[in-house]
């Protein structure tokens, strides 16, 4: 869905609910407000204010939406997470034989391509769609060299996709 899209789609329903719509920031910033009572809502970019903390928490990393939807059996992209061994704050939660052998293990599992990205949102930042061991061990070094952990999933063609929280 365009951003465009979804715009309209806010203010069909500010309309059919008599609520007032105001946009900022290139449609990032959406807010509805009722006028009879007042109450507003707000949404910043894929931050919904409707949403408790630790849901919004979970949403932005990939890893903890895949474990949280898998254990109520809702359909998704499995993505599995490991924790960079160079890390302060990650080292301790690692086995001493570190993580290289469970990455192997996931790609195995998987086969190519696989999908190897950071574990919180980016935009498509340091994602990467890699088709042999060379590319995952790029991508893994290159993650790994900024981040305190990263995911790996399956690629999947998408035609559609769609994210209800």
């Amino acid at each position: 869905m365009s951003p465009r899209d979804a715009r309209k789609n806010f203010v069909q329903v500010a309309d059919k609910h008599g609520l007032e719509f105001s946009s900022q920031s290139h449609d990032w910033i959406l807010q509805l407000r009722d006028k009879a009572t007042g109450k507003q809502c707000s949404v910043f970019g894929y931050t919904f204010d409707v949403n408790p903390a630790a849901a919004v928490e979970i949403c932005k990393e990939k890893a903890a939406t895949s474990m949280v939807l898998e254990s109520h059996q809702v359909a998704h992209v499995p993505h599995q997470v490991f924790l960079n061994p160079s890390n302060p704050f990650t080292a301790n939660y690692l086995p001493r034989a570190g993580v290289w052998a469970q990455v192997q293990e996931a790609v195995t599992k998987y086969g190519f391509p696989v999908v190897v990205k950071p574990l919180k949102g980016t935009g498509g930042l340091d994602v990467t769609k890699a088709t042999c061991w060379r590319e995952v061990e790029a991508a893994v070094q290159n993650i790994f060299s900024r981040e305190y952990g990263l995911a790996v999933s399956p690629y999947k063609k998408v035609i559609d996709e769609y994210r209800c929280v």
